[in-house]
């Protein structure tokens, strides 16, 4: 298991994401998670998490919602562009505080072109959630690009290329809300 990731719910129940050898192909790699409860111990099974089964899942985040449920997102590669196995796009997929889905998984760039990467995703006090990566800006240079989604799921905000034009390269974005 490689680069998880771990958010404590409201519930008290915490949820640790991580990416791994697909279960079906161990050339390939799915984003799984497990719940454990307050003392440790976990419960249930580790679930996947992507619905995408082909080349690699990696480089998950989570972060638990108003709800009590949680948000995943990822770098799913070769799954938009053209099935190009150098070039990611950031995917997410939300669950109840019990680990059931409550969305298939989704595209959250909108560009399609070059690699997306370094997903972040921070929850906000209206019960919604935001994710922020960065990826290639109209000029060609790495830029930090977010998106709001509300309670209901629903994008609210798109924002293009935080940096350009100010500077010539942007990467790695964290998010808070206060």
């Amino acid at each position: 298991q490689f680069a998880s990731s771990m958010a404590v719910l409201n519930n008290g129940i915490f949820a640790v994401v991580f990416y791994g050898p697909a279960d079906d192909s161990p050339s390939d790699d799915s984003i799984y998670f497990r719940l454990y409860n307050e003392n440790g111990t976990f419960f249930g099974w580790v679930t996947i998490v992507n619905q995408y089964q082909y080349i690699r899942q990696i480089d998950p985040v989570i972060a638990p919602l108003k709800s009590g449920g949680f948000a995943i997102a990822w770098i799913s590669m070769g799954q938009e562009v053209d099935d190009d196995i150098n070039q990611g796009g950031i995917f997410a997929r939300i669950f109840d505080q019990y680990g059931n889905p409550l969305t298939d998984e989704f595209n959250v760039n909108n560009v399609r072109a070059g690699h997306q990467a370094a997903p972040y995703v921070v929850s906000t006090n209206d019960g919604g959630f935001i994710i922020s990566w960065h990826g290639p800006d109209p000029g060609g240079n790495n830029d930090i690009f977010a998106k709001r989604y509300n309670a209901e799921l629903e994008e609210i905000l798109w924002t293009q290329a935080i940096c350009y034009p100010l500077t010539k390269d942007c990467n790695q974005p964290t998010l808070s809300t206060f």
